[in-house]
């Protein structure tokens, strides 16, 4: 089964080489644990790198989630120098530096990901001093960003087992945060404007809170409880300004259990999160210092 990432990466990039090719190993538990007794990785993954690099700047190769030690086997044997990414947690600090140990000189940098906004200044001045002292340079601390942990309006269908009602185009939309229907005491238009971008989960008897929510910036609304088709009023006003309704026989609690679990599972494959991506990078990356490393 060809692998989403890499599929995903293919076509952005334009690459002309075969899926299996720039994937060329699936690994158990038990293979990630001999690469890093190994004096050598896998003769498959050095002639697929040998080949995927020919002509090309520059080859970036995924390392092993959790497996620090087999990672920097893979990056010893192939020359290749590593940029640890960190996604941000409560205990980096005993973690990361351990991590970056394990890389030694193939060490280029460490990024650190998905840091909430209000902890941005306590992780650049207590974990870049950490990680200087276990001989790691900290190249960028990237705020958590809601955009590219989204998912489209299609793949929350998905789950909530819904059918669409749908303007063609809003389908594809990036959904960043989910509201509730609630019994609320502001107007329904003023409660719904706290958040943008938004999928508002009601239940199908509640025309009033729909047509309220309708009036702010919402990708889709999720209909609960919905043994028949929607309020005329919210279907020609969703259908007007292209927010697809979604119906779904679930309850309003399990379809929200059911879209926690999706956004905890989001991947980055959606091509319309590439430009804030970019942004983000530009703003909080020192390419400068990431260059050099890498001698480009």
């Amino acid at each position: 089964m060809p692998d989403a990432d890499t599929a995903f990466a293919r076509q952005v990039l334009g690459l002309a080489e075969p899926i299996e090719k720039l994937s060329p190993l699936l690994l158990t538990a038990q293979d990630i644990a001999g690469i890093s007794k190994k004096s050598a990785p896998d003769q498959k993954l050095t002639k697929a790198c040998s080949d995927v690099a020919a002509g090309k700047d520059i080859l970036l190769l995924e390392g092993l989630s959790g497996s620090p030690e087999a990672s920097a086997n893979i990056a010893r044997c192939l020359g290749a120098k590593v940029v640890l990414v960190a996604h941000h947690k409560a205990d980096l600090s005993t973690e990361l530096p351990k991590a970056a140990k394990a890389f030694g000189q193939t060490l280029a940098g460490v990024i650190i990901n998905a840091v909430p906004q209000g902890k941005l200044g306590q992780v650049t001045s207590t974990l870049a001093p950490l990680l200087g002292k276990a001989g790691a340079k900290v190249l960028g601390v990237l705020p958590q960003e809601r955009s590219l942990v989204g998912v489209t309006v299609e793949e929350l269908s998905v789950p909530l087992q819904a059918s669409i009602l749908k303007s063609q185009d809003g389908i594809g939309e990036v959904v960043e945060n989910i509201m509730g229907g609630a019994i609320f005491l502001d107007s329904g238009p003023l409660y719904f404007e706290r958040k943008a971008n938004k999928a508002v989960v009601i239940r199908i008897d509640r025309p009033d809170v729909q047509l309220g929510a309708l009036e702010t910036s919402v990708r889709c609304l999720i209909l609960t409880n919905a043994e028949g088709e929607p309020n005329p009023y919210v279907y020609y006003k969703a259908m007007d300004k292209g927010v697809p309704i979604l119906l779904t026989k679930m309850d309003t609690a399990a379809a929200l259990a059911a879209i926690e679990t999706t956004l905890n599972r989001a991947r980055f494959r959606q091509e319309k999160k590439l430009e804030p991506l970019a942004a983000l990078l530009e703003k909080n990356l020192d390419f400068a210092v990431l260059n050099k490393a890498l001698g480009i």
